[in-house]
């Protein structure tokens, strides 16, 4: 099978440069660009900034802090290996990491679900916001964005659940 199919650009070992690798592989992402496999490091990005995002929109940093360390250290050692297997001449597939990259094949009822929640999350914060801000009501905003991600995620896995016992009668 041809590199080029795979999405991944054969440089051969003489032009591949360990110091960039290594300094792009500090940005996930970055380095599995450097070799080539683009989809691969725009997954990492995807999933590394979108993390960080998506924590700080729902006011649950400290978890998302956790995850997008998990998701850097996996990167950067992937990109290691990735290097390595390169350097030895072999051959590297693309593959998904965690998640189907098609926005095909993904159910649009689940996207729209997400983008349901997601915008009901942000509304509410922003109503609340405002609220404080006129004074109309005094309570600690912190205390509500601590409760409602949690509550969110408890009603989707409810919300799931359900469905599976449905699809299994």
């Amino acid at each position: 099978m041809n590199n080029m199919e795979n999405g991944y650009n054969s440089y051969g070992s003489s032009r591949v440069s360990k110091f960039w690798v290594t300094i792009f592989s500090f940005i996930p992402g970055a380095g599995h660009m450097y070799l080539g496999l683009m989809k691969k490091g725009l997954q990492f990005m995807v999933l590394f900034f979108g993390v960080l995002a998506i924590g700080s929109v729902l006011n649950t940093e400290s978890a998302a802090f956790i995850i997008s360390s998990i998701v850097w250290f996996y990167s950067f050692f992937d990109c290691y290996h990735s290097r390595k297997k390169v350097e030895r001449g072999e051959e590297i597939t693309e593959e998904d990491l965690f998640i189907e990259t098609s926005l095909y094949k993904l159910n649009p009822k689940h996207i729209g679900a997400g983008l349901v929640i997601l915008g009901g999350i942000l509304l509410f914060q922003r109503i609340i916001d405002k609220l404080i801000q006129l004074q109309l009501i005094s309570i600690d905003i912190y205390v509500i964005r601590s409760f409602l991600a949690p509550l969110v995620l408890i009603g989707l896995g409810l919300y799931i659940l359900k469905k599976t016992k449905i699809k299994e009668n």
